[in-house]
């Protein structure tokens, strides 16, 4: 039996008003089984038994439940008939996705996605329904990104990789823009954060 993916944000796309309780995605398992999923949960799969969101679980998070309330789903997205295409190759988005899909063959990362030189252009989700193959492709807004986020995550993951050299004052710096960054794709409404690039 097909397993069903309900999404229970709306109230957060209706309102515009995030909360905890707002996030929360269903998936319904059997016809008769449903499972909540939160962010926390997905949040807590990334971090291997100990919660850890980061920009990247929340961006994975909350675009699908923007992608979800579209109609090419009519009404319940079911598990096995969804895949997920990212343009972001990091552990975060990669986790996130799996979790909610419950699967590893339903997600395709783009070709040539280089997760050390990131871009707003990254931030591109698309979502399909495969027994019809319609689409919606969701991405993040390019103004959410705080100036200098792209440019100094570079210069960190350079250093990390001993490939180059950080400030000390640029990798602080950096720290307040990911929580920045966070912050905003945690709470703020989706309309604020996601805009819709095409549907197909």
């Amino acid at each position: 039996m097909i397993a069903g993916i309900l999404l229970l944000g709306a109230l957060a796309l209706s309102t515009g008003v995030a909360s905890a309780e707002d996030n929360n995605l269903s998936e319904q398992i059997t016809p008769e089984e449903l499972l909540t999923i939160t962010i926390e949960d997905t949040g807590k799969y990334h971090g291997e038994g100990v919660i850890e969101i980061c920009p990247c679980v929340a961006s994975a998070f909350r675009s699908t439940l923007q992608a979800f309330s579209e109609d090419l789903w009519n009404g319940t997205p079911h598990r096995g008939d969804v895949k997920i295409n990212s343009g972001h190759p990091s552990d975060g988005h990669v986790m996130t996705f799996e979790y909610i899909l419950g699967s590893t063959e339903d997600l395709t990362i783009d070709e040539g996605a280089d997760i050390v030189n990131i871009t707003a252009d990254n931030y591109v989700y698309t979502s399909t329904r495969k027994s019809t193959n319609d689409s919606v492709t969701i991405r993040v807004k390019e103004e959410i990104f705080p100036e200098r986020f792209f440019e100094l995550r570079t210069k960190c993951k350079l250093a990390k990789m001993e490939k180059g050299d950080v400030k000390k004052e640029e990798k602080k710096a950096f720290t307040l823009l990911w929580e920045e960054l966070k912050e905003k794709l945690m709470y703020k409404p989706v309309d604020y954060l996601f805009e819709d690039v095409n549907k197909s």
